[in-house]
């Protein structure tokens, strides 16, 4: 049943997508994709600030500069409050899922998704970049570590979602045929993450386009 699944998944989404703040393509491609926790790492943060940002709300992009790798960037979580989440967390605390999300990689399932999310407060922010990537060539020999969620985990504004960290489901286990029946497509899953610090991308690329 699991590889079934995971067939289904990568027969209705070919392509993933990925926003980076980082508009030099070729030190992500260098790289490869870092969770927040990753970047926080890399730099030698402090207990203190690790702290700050990575279990409370970050109302701003934060900039870290690397040693050898120049600037690093943390997104914002402005659709994130804590006065939202605890309207909606099942069994964990605001600075328990702030925790969680940092500690995770993420993609969008549609291109249209991706660039909404990229369009968003479009002034405010860094030049984007949009990574096109193939689902089969990220995923391969690691499918069940990549997580489903069926809503943007990073907002919890309006109506928020119930949410908790059995919110993110591995492929080889996420109904997504039953909720596609039940939902349609477009709200069967919102996003694709994996829990690691670090993943690369380079042969999985198909387009790079700066938004």
């Amino acid at each position: 049943m699991k590889w079934k699944r995971i067939t289904l998944f990568l027969a209705r989404y070919p392509q993933l997508y990925h926003v980076s703040l980082c508009s030099d393509s070729e030190t992500v491609l260098r790289l490869g994709l870092l969770s927040a926790a990753s970047v926080l790492d890399s730099v030698g943060a402090s207990a203190s600030l690790r702290k700050t940002l990575q279990q409370s709300q970050r109302k701003s992009v934060i900039h870290v500069s690397h040693p050898v790798h120049g600037a690093l960037f943390l997104n914002d979580q402005l659709p994130l409050p804590a006065s939202a989440l605890v309207r909606c967390l099942i069994g964990i605390t605001p600075a328990q899922w702030y925790e969680e999300l940092n500690r995770r990689i993420f993609f969008w399932l549609s291109r249209s998704q991706a660039e909404r999310f990229a369009a968003v407060r479009k002034t405010l922010l860094p030049p984007k970049t949009l990574f096109v990537l193939n689902t089969e060539k990220l995923l391969r020999r690691k499918a069940e570590s990549f997580d489903l969620c069926a809503f943007n985990s990073g907002n919890a504004m309006r109506k928020p979602v119930p949410r908790s960290v059995a919110s993110f489901q591995s492929l080889a286990v996420y109904p997504l045929a039953e909720r596609a029946r039940q939902r349609g497509w477009k709200r069967a899953a919102v996003e694709l993450s994996i829990r690691r610090d670090h993943l690369t991308i380079r042969s999985a690329v198909e387009q790079i386009e700066a938004l």
